[in-house]
């Protein structure tokens, strides 16, 4: 075998030696260079990020978003030679809010009526549907009709009248859009009143879990995700609305190919714990009355940024059995990286004895249960996977507190 010069080893050291630098260097590469949208952090962590990058400060600046929160520029350079990406990072200097876990119904308002179903309507010709080839579906929101907006069925009622049985122009979101259409209403020969043979309501309950309250104990965030219509995935659009305290009365124990729930009451117009502002993606939002009592008690926690979060056990905190809210183990699978918000931002594992026991592992109503990790919070539990209901979903904190921080 012919050996290698001392000049070609010394070459071949030094190619490897720098692949080695360069290999290093790609792996080294903090995960906030590859953010394409908003990046916060509290202000350790950014002072952590700096100290173990090769992050520098540019320039500092204030912000509009809010008065605790301040804009930074910083420039990284890949193995400190050479500049790759300048990133804008938000730092909060106060992150602590107080965790819920208190089980809450909401009464929600909504902006139009949402379509429930379809009838026939006795005319004089026989029976008609006025709606059949209209466009509109179950879960659609009737917002408009010939520019009269629509929250209740005197609207409705108000609008027909007007019509004298012309086509009417039907403005209504599908989708997550807003669409026309023309509907020629017939004349029911039972209540001699204009019809459309349209199954409406405005307004939708439910619970859920109560995830955090900011440190000035005048807002909230529940749930995790959106509140939908249930025919396609676009949010319901909030009128108005009031949130409740919730008595957890039992649960349905989930099993695979079918979800469990918690079963709760609570008494519409009594016990108001709040208003409700926004429904979206990333939960339920409102302001706190005065004299909210769902946080009473509580101690304020860090808030950890989706960057802290990691595989690795976890507590979520929920009430399944009426006696208050508690602590229970869990195992989180898999950290997503995500630059936008979305509901799936983390997958874990109920682990804890006494939950399983009892609901099987992840039911609804649990939604917006929130997530602890390292002594402060990271997310909150979105939704539950039905072939296997010990496994589900959760959402980093980051985006319910930046959609807070938008909202109200």
């Amino acid at each position: 075998m012919k050996k290698l010069s001392a000049s070609k080893l010394v070459k071949l050291a030094i190619f490897l030696i720098s692949s080695l630098f360069l290999v290093v260097g790609i792996f080294s590469i903090p995960s906030a260079v590859f953010e394409t949208g908003p990046i916060y952090m509290t202000r350790s962590e950014f002072q952590d990020f700096l100290n173990y990058t090769n992050c520098t400060v540019i320039n500092a600046a204030d912000t509009s978003i809010d008065e605790k929160i301040k804009e930074y520029e910083t420039s990284y350079k890949f193995l400190n030679l050479f500049t790759i990406k300048q990133l804008k990072i938000n730092v909060i200097d106060t992150a602590n809010v107080y965790a819920g876990g208190r089980a809450v119904g909401f009464d929600i308002k909504t902006k139009g009526l949402t379509v429930i179903g379809f009838n026939n309507i006795m005319t004089i010709n026989g029976l008609a549907e006025p709606m059949k080839d209209s466009g509109i579906a179950v879960g659609d929101t009737i917002l408009m009709i010939d520019n009269f907006e629509i929250n209740t069925l005197a609207d409705i009622d108000s609008a027909l009248a007007l019509s004298h049985g012309r086509a009417i122009d039907i403005a209504y979101m599908h989708g997550g859009q807003t669409l026309h259409t023309l509907v020629s209403p017939m004349i029911d020969i039972v209540t001699g009143n204009y019809r459309l043979g349209l199954w409406v309501r405005n307004d939708t309950t439910g619970l859920g879990t109560l995830t955090f309250v900011n440190e000035e104990k005048d807002k909230y965030a529940s749930l995790g995700h959106a509140i939908t219509n249930g025919a396609d995935s676009s949010p319901i659009v909030v009128k108005g609305g009031t949130l409740y305290d919730c008595d957890i009365l039992g649960v349905k124990k989930g099993v695979p190919g079918q979800a469990g729930e918690l079963r709760g009451t609570f008494t519409l117009g009594e016990g108001s714990q709040g208003d409700i502002v926004y429904n979206g993606n990333t939960g339920l939002y409102g302001n706190l009355c005065e004299d909210s009592n769902l946080v009473n008690n509580k101690s304020l926690i860090r808030v950890a940024s989706r960057m802290e979060a990691h595989s690795g056990p976890a507590k979520i905190l929920c009430d399944i059995d009426g006696n208050g809210t508690k602590a229970y183990d869990i195992e989180i699978i898999k950290t997503n990286f995500q630059s936008h918000s979305s509901e799936k931002s983390m997958i874990l594992k109920v682990t804890d004895p006494t939950l399983l026991n009892i609901t099987g592992g992840i039911v609804q109503g649990m939604s917006g249960s929130p997530i602890l990790q390292d002594s402060k919070i990271i997310g909150a539990v979105t939704h539950v996977f039905v072939t296997d209901p010990t496994k589900g979903f959760g959402i980093y904190i980051d985006w319910m507190i930046e959609t807070m921080e938008a909202v109200l």
